[in-house]
């Protein structure tokens, strides 16, 4: 029986870079990589998720203040046709800033407003409309 005891060095190297062990921490190594990612993709969609929602909740916000607009905007016309006078000085009794310039359009902090008023019959239409950022609301009141 011949046993061979000496081995070089080389003979080593290869033996040990066979053996499971160093299989395995190579397989490991590819697992931690797979975790991370799908963490990072995890973290990526929440953060996303963040931003639409403060989307939504700003949308939601300008909706309100351009409704608050087109109700203040139906107060001003509902004073002017009460006390029969023109008192935003747009050259009509109850319009408020009916001449077709958006610009000059009243303030309510950021919204703005526009309200046109129309007589058919023995009614009168007032139509407010209110607007801020990309939201808008138009309020209509039929008085006799």
């Amino acid at each position: 029986m011949n046993v061979r005891t000496d081995r070089s060095a080389e003979e080593v190297r290869l033996a040990a870079a066979a053996s499971p062990r160093h299989r395995r921490t190579g397989s490991v190594l590819a697992v931690v990589i797979v975790l991370l990612l799908i963490l990072e993709i995890a973290v990526a969609s929440l953060l996303m998720s963040g931003v639409s929602e403060q989307g939504v909740a700003v949308d939601r916000f300008e909706t309100i203040r351009a409704n608050y607009a087109a109700e203040s905007g139906m107060a001003l016309a509902l004073r002017e046709l009460m006390l029969n006078a023109d008192e935003d000085g747009d050259g009509g009794i109850g319009s408020i800033s009916d001449e077709g310039n958006d610009s000059n359009d009243p303030a309510l902090g950021a919204a703005r407003l526009r309200v046109t008023v129309s007589h058919e019959g023995g009614l009168i239409t007032i139509t407010s409309a209110g607007r801020c950022g990309r939201a808008e609301r138009i309020v209509q009141m039929i008085v006799q």
